[in-house]
């Protein structure tokens, strides 16, 4: 982020009207770049035995995780959390990303993608592949989609914890952090909301909270029904869903894999329904975390 690594271009030659003929381009390697350094892998401190991942991001002596220790590079001057503004910020950037995974869905609707049959078995590998589903699901939207709200909940957690032990680095000045993170939340999550057609063309709205409650319900498959693709999981919603037994099912067997927030490109995973139902290796975790930020602050 801080430096781009030079580019030079090498033999080429100018013709008069300024426009350049030939030529290669070379790139500097490592060693010819001033400031060169590899701490974005191995952090300040280098972990001293093989395990490279658990070094230390240290700034002023005082230890921070990866993001904050980027954050603090790049920042001018001191880094400092504005607690309430950060909240918002997050919500308003999830609020987006809630309203294109409006668009990805109803592409795959309009294509009539839920109309055809489920296959046999998933694609290779389900958040990298090709065809249909590369173009039409979701899986990798869905998980970075979860990922954020994960992280706007640990981040708060460690603003309220920072703020507890009068850090400097909390810019603050309220009497009542919670009730602030509170009232900014109520306000965005008012402010946020989504609208859907469902599969006979009448519409379904959707608010934050909706779409924070049913986050693991959300079906990735393209072949699902569109209310599913929204985790529709009442029978009011559900009535205009064509899926029969077969998606159904499909639908059930793929709740471990919807739990799971890391994308595994590195797995293989043509899963069939009764691999699926059997927990194979692979296949997704049991349970999902609590990502309810909504929930945190409502138990403080």
């Amino acid at each position: 982020f801080k430096n781009f690594r030079p580019i030079k271009l090498v033999g080429a030659a100018q013709d008069p009207q300024g426009a350049w003929h030939g030529g290669h381009v070379v790139t500097r390697v490592s060693a010819q770049c001033p400031g060169y350094g590899v701490e974005q892998y191995f952090g300040t401190q280098p972990s001293t035995d093989a395990a490279w991942a658990r070094g230390v991001f240290t700034i002023n002596g005082q230890a921070l995780d990866y993001y904050d220790y980027l954050r603090a590079r790049l920042a001018l001057g001191d880094l400092k959390y504005h607690p309430v503004a950060e909240v918002k910020n997050m919500m308003d950037a999830l609020c987006e990303d809630i309203k294109d995974r409006v668009q990805a869905v109803d592409v795959a609707s309009a294509v009539g993608m839920s109309r055809r049959a489920q296959p046999s078995a998933l694609p290779n590998n389900i958040y990298g592949t090709d065809g249909d589903w590369e173009l039409y699901s979701t899986p990798s939207r869905d998980a970075s989609l979860k990922a954020s709200f994960q992280e706007l909940r640990s981040r708060t957690e460690s603003f309220l914890k920072l703020e507890r032990e009068h850090s400097s680095r909390i810019e603050y000045d309220g009497p009542d952090l919670v009730r602030d993170l509170r009232r900014q939340y109520g306000e965005s999550a008012q402010s946020c909301s989504i609208e859907y057609a469902r599969t006979d063309g009448s519409k379904m709205r959707l608010g934050y909270d909706d779409v924070s409650e049913r986050l693991f319900a959300l079906s990735f498959d393209p072949y699902h029904c569109i209310e599913r693709r929204w985790g529709a999981t009442n029978a009011r919603e559900l009535a205009t869903c064509p899926d029969g037994g077969v998606k159904s099912a499909w639908y059930g067997a793929e709740r471990r894999l919807r739990n799971q927030i890391d994308r595994t490109y590195d797995r293989k995973m043509g899963f069939t329904l009764e691999q699926l139902n059997a927990s194979v290796a692979g296949s997704g975790v049991d349970q999902p975390p609590n990502l309810s930020l909504s929930e945190l602050l409502t138990s403080l």
